[in-house]
């Protein structure tokens, strides 16, 4: 049993090791929406009452960057390159329109 916990513990650390995240601020209650423009795929997050957002677990590689609220220009960043335990912070000013 020990033998096992083990493996389980070692197997999660290193695939932690593989991954990155995007963080950043916003207003609050923006709707973000991140795409990994290799694969396709998406990824959602609301900001919380500070504006604050965070999207764990990602893989490496290039991403689009999408911010959305009803009463503010959407906003968004190309491009945005996510490497291996990298912690990548993106902020967005949203215009009122």
């Amino acid at each position: 049993m020990r033998l096992v916990l083990a493996c389980l513990l070692l197997t999660a650390s290193l695939s932690a090791q593989t991954f990155g995240s995007l963080t950043g601020d916003v207003v609050a209650g923006a709707a973000i929406t991140v795409r990994n423009t290799a694969t396709n795929g998406v990824r959602n997050a609301t900001t919380n009452e500070d504006g604050v957002y965070s999207i764990p677990a990602l893989v490496s590689g290039l991403y689009e960057v999408k911010a959305e609220k009803p009463g503010f220009k959407s906003a968004s960043r190309a491009n945005v390159e996510l490497q291996v335990q990298q912690a990548a912070r993106v902020d967005f000013n949203l215009e009122i329109g």
